[in-house]
């Protein structure tokens, strides 16, 4: 309760307790009244009068009695719904699930419908699709994500349906990709779309060896934390040390202001180094200029902070975004459950019944 409140509940307490007081005088006066009257034998009409008012003080008191009830009641649910939301906050913010750095997760996950369960009759879509929490599930070890062989054969498929629009839109560097989607003839984009930064200016590379350095001194200090340094970018990994969020949050921003060139991705666990001025909207763009994809429908799926520049650049070109996960999502216009539910849409898309799990 506010100290307003309290002063108010206090007031009232020692107005109550001067009526009791005073009700429980006159009341004790009118019960020697009535032992007298008894004795002395008052006319009726007086006997009367006199009942009447000990009926009304009667009356009076129970009716404190009631509104102190009362009181104690409301107190006792404002007092029970403010320790309940005060332990939901508490809860929330110790919770290793949820670090500061992540975007905040709906509970429960706002009600943005399925997307369209079918290509449109034209084919005209160009897909743009997110790896990692997407088309796979995350794994501690981001070497041990792969595809599953039957979303192999409908990636495969549906760049057939789409005439080669299908293009993945990931962080991860290009050889990973490589890797990854060994024998699909798919578009790809690295690092958020700036791969080859570091390539192209000496500055930016100087800019982001200081970074590497400075974050691989906090991992010797945070176990569970690790740094993967890519072509173009520097990235600190924490899905191991969800509890050391907090604490990683009061270092790791830091060291931002003197590195005129980068800005900080945050995403799920993790804080990405990239280079100013690219990212999965400017990709997605500068894709939607050129064969194959030029004149069709964006529409960009992905899990993590980084796709929402993706699913407003979509929105820009009248296209649209599809989020997955329970992530709150700022410009997505649908959403998918998770990496399964995504395959099972592509599945859709290119005809095929969804295969029991």
């Amino acid at each position: 309760m506010c100290r307003a409140g309290q002063h108010h509940a206090i007031g009232y307490d020692d107005q109550a307790s001067a009526v009791h007081r005073s009700l429980a005088l006159r009341c004790a006066q009118r019960i020697v009244v009535g032992i007298v009257n008894r004795h002395i034998h008052l006319p009726s009409s007086c006997r009367s009068r006199q009942q009447g008012s000990n009926s009304r003080a009667t009356n009076a008191m129970a009716q404190l009695l009631q509104n102190r009830r009362s009181l104690v009641r409301r107190r006792s649910r404002t007092t029970h719904v403010r320790s309940t939301i005060g332990f939901q906050r508490r809860i929330r913010r110790m919770s290793p699930l949820m670090p500061p750095s992540a975007a905040p997760v709906d509970d429960p996950p706002s009600r943005l419908p399925a997307p369209p369960p079918a290509l449109p009759s034209n084919a005209a879509w160009a897909l743009f699709l997110d790896l990692d929490g997407t088309l796979c599930g995350y794994c501690d070890d981001p070497d041990a994500v792969a595809l599953t062989p039957r979303l192999h054969g409908l990636l495969s498929r549906l760049a057939q349906r789409l005439q080669g629009a299908v293009c993945i839109l990931s962080g991860r560097s290009a050889a990973d990709l490589e890797r990854l989607l060994a024998g699909l003839p798919l578009p790809r984009v690295a690092e958020h779309g700036g791969a080859g930064a570091a390539v192209r200016d000496a500055g930016y590379r100087a800019q982001l060896d200081a970074v590497e350095t400075a974050l691989r001194t906090i991992a010797a200090v945070h176990p569970g934390t690790w740094v993967e340094r890519k072509p173009s970018s520097c990235v600190l990994h924490y899905r191991a040390a969800a509890d050391r969020a907090e604490c990683l949050e009061q270092v790791v921003p830091s060291l931002l202001p003197a590195q005129s060139e980068l800005r900080l991705l945050r995403g799920l666990f993790v804080y990405e180094f990239a280079a100013r001025g690219s990212d999965k909207g400017t990709a997605l763009t500068a894709q939607m200029r050129q064969a194959p994809f030029a004149g069709r429908v964006p529409v960009a799926v992905g899990d993590d902070v980084t796709d929402e520049d993706a699913f407003t650049a979509a929105a820009t070109l009248q296209g649209f975004g599809i989020a997955v996960g329970p992530r709150v999502s700022a410009a997505a216009r649908f959403r998918l459950a998770d990496a399964d539910a995504v395959e099972d849409w592509i599945a859709g898309l290119v005809g095929e019944a969804h295969a029991p799990r």
